[in-house]
């Protein structure tokens, strides 16, 4: 089977919104193979993540099913369809380049591709299509709209819409539609800009491209923007997620029988530059595997509004007709255990107008870490840079090694700290990283792996101390003692 996600109600052949995970499973031997309908009913019963209603097993027809399932994610996909749904994996297709959406007026544009047939035609997001080729359109689904659409390169077809209440027709020339995953820019301040549209097949490369050229050009800060990206290959998402969370458990797939399964990001080298993530009510599916990812790992920021919230996986069954059942089998959490599903995801930084996000997001990347944090024990304040910094209670020397208060992360390195009094562990997140130490024991642990040190949490009252170098080390800062003016020096 092919775990996939998606968002619902979208084109599925523009905007891939479907999380692959495996191959297509093929047609089951049925005494009735020719039967669909119990086919599908089959494979309902075999994989479908929950108990399947009785109307939808008691159906007549396809149709039937799916309305009685009540499952947006859960569709039937004739072999015309599944060949163009192919297509638009490999990020090319022959049409008239945009984007569709099913809404209650009916089938709406939802976004025209640049330089693309239907935005020389004059086409624009939010036109409500009624017409193609003279047939009404009004009462069909955005598949059988996309479908009428479509053609070979070269030929032409009438498509008709009405914006503010007027309507209009055009006659657009069809071509090979190419879906660039990705473009980028260097900002004003030497900030990368990297839209990612999508998780088609090719995101990966590009997103290596973009990341080589942005830092070759002495970017100091990026902006990773997944705003309106409903998703794609799964794979794609997880190998992307390695240039910004490498080497960490991204998605965990959790199936009917509560079975898990956890993939992680390649071990590629850390990016080595501030990130601010931009989302929107459009993020959706892999998209927000890869922003949930990051937020848990509190690697960035992200700005904007909350996220789609698709959090189930379907699966693409071929059936013996040559079409292909899209069933819902699993659904997914973030590394962190979260639902996505419903709920969608809180931005760190809520800015509710799209014109000020970019800004927003910039403004924050732009604030740079810190490269030189010295601190003496006995004060209660450090140094940021040459600044002072008032830091209470006082950091201290115990058995030959600096103590400060937990809080002094995320004061001065921008680490999220939180204290599990119940467990008495410290918890330190910073980057895509995260350091635990529990009192009485010298082990501290780094994500996976657990290291040793002889250098404990320390309480003092209700305060909580720790290692200065055993936990700067662990996010990788570099720590030397001055013997000269006695003090601790950080180097993040």
């Amino acid at each position: 089977m092919n775990r996939m996600g998606s968002k619902p109600r979208l084109s599925r052949y523009i905007v891939l919104l479907l999380l692959l995970l495996g191959l297509v499973a093929g047609p089951v031997a049925l005494a009735g193979e020719g039967d669909l309908v119990q086919e599908v009913k089959t494979y309902l019963r075999l994989f479908y993540v929950d108990p399947v209603p009785e109307a939808a097993l008691q159906a007549n027809t396809v149709d039937q099913v799916m309305e009685a399932l009540k499952d947006p994610y859960t569709d039937y996909l004739p072999p015309e369809d599944y060949q163009h749904f192919m297509e638009t994996v490999s990020g090319r297709y022959s049409g008239v380049g945009m984007s569709l959406e099913q809404k209650e007026a009916g089938v709406v544009v939802v976004t025209v591709l640049p330089d693309s047939p239907a935005q020389k035609a004059g086409l624009a997001g939010g036109d409500l299509i009624v017409g193609v080729n003279g047939e009404d359109v009004q009462g069909k689904t955005v598949e059988q709209v996309s479908a009428l659409i479509r053609g070979e390169a070269g030929t032409k077809v009438r498509i008709a819409f009405v914006r503010d209440g007027q309507r209009f027709e055009v006659e657009v020339t069809r071509a090979v539609i190419h879906l660039p995953s990705t473009s980028w820019e260097v900002l004003e301040g030497d900030i990368g800009y990297l839209k990612l549209n999508d998780f088609y097949e090719e995101a990966p490369q590009q997103v290596e491209q973009a990341l080589e050229e942005l830092k070759s050009e002495g970017v100091k800060g990026l902006v990773l923007d997944l705003r309106d990206n409903p998703g794609g290959l799964l794979q794609s998402a997880v190998t992307v997620g390695g240039y910004f969370i490498p080497d960490v458990p991204i998605v965990r797939v959790v199936s009917r029988q509560g079975e898990e399964e956890v993939m992680r990001t390649p071990k590629y080298e850390p990016l080595g530059l501030p990130v601010v993530v931009l989302v929107n009510r459009g993020t959706a599916s892999a998209a927000e595997i890869l922003a949930g990812a990051i937020q848990d790992y509190s690697f960035a920021p992200l700005v904007g509004t909350r996220t789609f919230g698709k959090g189930t996986v379907q699966s693409l069954i071929e059936l013996s007709n040559g079409g292909v059942l899209k069933l819902t089998t699993a659904r997914y959490l973030t590394p962190l255990g979260r639902a996505v599903n419903g709920h969608g995801l809180e931005p760190d930084l809520l800015v509710q107008d799209p014109e000020r996000q970019l800004d927003a997001a910039r403004e924050f990347v732009a604030r740079e870490r810190p490269h030189l944090i010295q601190v003496v024990p006995g004060r209660g304040e450090v140094r940021v840079d040459g600044r002072e910094v008032a830091v209470s209670p006082s950091p201290f020397i115990a058995g030959g090694r600096t103590y400060v208060p937990l809080d002094f992360f995320a004061a001065t390195l921008g680490a999220k700290v939180e204290w599990q009094a119940g467990a008495q562990k410290a918890v330190l997140r910073y980057g895509p990283l995260s350091v635990e130490l529990v009192a009485g024991e010298p082990g501290i642990r780094v994500g996976d792996r657990v290291g040793q040190t002889d250098a404990g949490i320390i309480l003092q009252g209700a305060q909580v101390f720790v290692p200065l170098r055993a936990v700067s080390e662990a996010f990788g800062a570099t720590v030397e003692w001055n013997a000269a003016s006695q003090t601790a020096e950080i180097r993040p």
